[in-house]
């Protein structure tokens, strides 16, 4: 397995706004319940190479979500400098903003629910990193965290530790260890332990910086004391 990429920051789409739609695992005391979106897809989505879902707004014109922001075009596709008032103001723009809104949110969740892992060193069931890998929002602050075996007694079993790069069903949890080597650990539980239970902090830094990784959690740089 090769150490996995980070995923790009692509234009919001409704693909994107489905696959955000994960339940948040309750495990410990996590971020409150993510709630469903407020606003249901619009219809009639056409999607282009560029990424982008356009929906139907109506009068031959159409919306997107461009990181973050409202796009719009005419029905002969050119990109307008503005979206017009009355498309502004119109249902489409209200759901695809309360999408945008929503997602947001959801990231926040995220990240707060990770941190919460790492700051209690909770065990984590792999099939919780199953169900949630896939989704952007909770891949950024779990990849690249220094996760660890936990046995079944409840201990962390630093031997076989690494910077999470991914999870599989069938192979286990996909780290880089110490010496920059790929593999998968058979645990069902791994822990994304506070730095100060990490033996050669030094070494893990020393790693994501020789790697150019970069950890969505304050975990490998977090001050302790």
């Amino acid at each position: 397995m090769g150490p996995s990429q980070s995923p790009s920051d692509s234009p919001l789409t409704m693909s994107t706004v489905l696959q955000a739609a994960s339940v948040s695992p309750a495990i410990g005391a996590p971020a409150k319940t993510t709630k469903t979106a407020t606003a249901s897809p619009a219809p009639n989505m056409v999607a282009e190479g560029s990424g982008l879902g356009w929906i139907d707004a109506g009068k031959g014109y159409q919306l997107a979500l461009e990181n973050g922001k409202l796009v719009a075009r005419n029905d002969k596709g050119k990109r307008l400098s503005s979206v017009p008032k009355e498309l502004r103001d119109g249902d489409v723009a209200d759901q695809l903003e309360a999408l945008r809104d929503w997602l947001a949110e959801h990231e926040r969740e995220c990240v707060a629910t990770v941190d919460q892992w790492m700051l209690r060193s909770l065990p984590v069931p792999r099939a919780v990193l199953e169900r949630v890998w896939d989704d952007p929002a909770w891949r950024r602050p779990l990849e690249n965290a220094v996760v660890v075996a936990v046995e079944g007694d409840g201990a962390h079993d630093h031997a076989r530790a690494g910077l999470f790069r991914g999870v599989d069903a069938k192979k286990g949890v996909g780290v880089v260890d110490l010496d920059g080597e790929t593999s998968w650990l058979a645990a069902e539980r791994v822990a994304i332990p506070h730095p100060i239970l990490i033996p050669e902090l030094d070494g893990w830094r020393e790693l994501v910086t020789q790697v150019g990784a970069t950890q969505g959690i304050a975990q490998l740089h977090r001050e302790t004391y």
